[in-house]
């Protein structure tokens, strides 16, 4: 598996982005979106929906401003992954 050896250090990005989602009130997706969202050079988010909920929960993380102290809490336990074989 490719990226079985970051399994660890995702839940640590995962588990960060469940605790701040809850502290600001919003959903992990609305957050992630939203951190999506304020990054210039992301031009076409890749999102897949389920149900309506999924579609309104999406739009409704246009609204969202994040500030930039929630980005860089957003963003410190993101350890780059590195391909080093071959698939």
């Amino acid at each position: 598996m490719v990226w079985g050896a970051t399994e660890e250090q995702d839940k640590v990005v995962v588990d960060n982005l469940e605790k701040i989602s809850k502290e600001l009130g919003y959903s992990m997706a609305q957050v992630s979106l939203a951190w999506m969202l304020s990054k210039p050079y992301v031009t076409s988010p890749i999102v897949g929906f389920t149900s309506e909920k999924h579609v309104d929960e999406a739009v409704s993380a246009l609204d969202i401003k994040l500030s930039d102290e929630t980005i860089k809490a957003l963003e410190a336990p993101y350890v780059p992954h590195i391909k080093t074989e071959a698939f």
